[in-house]
């Protein structure tokens, strides 16, 4: 049976796991760029583009995270 103590737990919790998954999220964001930044030549543009792709929706997932972090404050 959950009481309200344990709930508050429970959301301390999933709060504490939301900021670890939006700094993850972050620090993959950072890598990427710094990745597809090396990538200048005409012949790994699409390599590039593809890292930055994915650092822009890691992006997007941790501030969606973030948003599901202050809804649970």
């Amino acid at each position: 049976m959950l009481t309200a103590d344990t709930s508050v737990k429970l959301t301390i919790l999933q709060v504490a796991s939301l900021d670890e998954q939006q700094r993850v999220l972050l620090a993959k964001s950072s890598q990427l760029n710094k990745e597809a930044a090396k990538l200048t030549s005409p012949g790994t543009f699409a390599q590039c583009a593809k890292l930055q792709r994915t650092a822009i929706f890691n992006e997007k997932q941790a501030e969606k995270l973030g948003a599901q972090q202050v809804w649970h404050l």
